[in-house]
């Protein structure tokens, strides 16, 4: 359950995020963002959604594709990402 309600707290944050951003160049890779982050979530519980037809097979046949197609949109935005995250860039850390 606190996964469940995890996952979804940062879906609404997302979509909170892209409903106010009015920078399209911004809004776009958010979008992106938020559908890779959407996909990792429904991957493991295709078989479920299936059975309770929430989803088709041709979804289920196009998942991997679509996940990779996000994942090569994002590539050239990395370094924004880390940024905008404020990730470390200094990936030796010290002992």
């Amino acid at each position: 359950m606190i996964t469940a309600h995890a996952q979804r707290t940062t879906a609404d944050a997302f979509l909170h995020t892209l409903h106010h951003t009015t920078h399209q160049p911004t809004k776009t890779l958010l979008t992106h963002l938020c559908h890779l982050y959407l996909l990792n979530q429904i991957t493991p519980h295709t078989g479920d959604l299936l059975a309770h037809n929430h989803l088709t097979p041709h979804h289920i046949h196009t998942l991997p594709t679509t996940t990779h197609h996000t994942h090569t949109t994002l590539a050239p935005h990395m370094q924004t990402l880390t940024h905008a995250f404020n990730h470390p860039t200094n990936t030796n850390p010290q002992p």
